[in-house]
């Protein structure tokens, strides 16, 4: 969160389900029917590390092996990447 984001805004976009593949690509055809470069940049980006992450992931650590408790950044990564160790997981 930043100074210019609300916490009500911060609530609503990460207490949201994340978008799904087809919304991900409606923006990107509306971003070049639109000529808007920025935006098709930034999903492009979104793409990328949605195919990225969970492999680099694999790496670390199997899909399905015990949460680390110990290691935070490792255990927000396997929620928000594979959606591992969420409350009732």
């Amino acid at each position: 969160m930043n100074d210019e984001e609300s916490e009500s805004e911060f609530f609503e976009d990460f207490g949201a389900s994340r978008l799904d593949d087809a919304s991900v690509q409606a923006l990107l055809v509306r971003a070049r029917n639109t000529g808007d470069v920025e935006l098709r940049r930034l999903v492009k980006e979104v793409q990328l590390w949605r195919l990225l992450a969970p492999h680099l992931l694999d790496r670390l650590v199997a899909a399905g092996s015990p949460v680390n408790e110990s290691d935070g950044l490792l255990k927000i990564a396997r929620f928000l990447i594979r959606g591992e160790g969420g409350i009732g997981g």
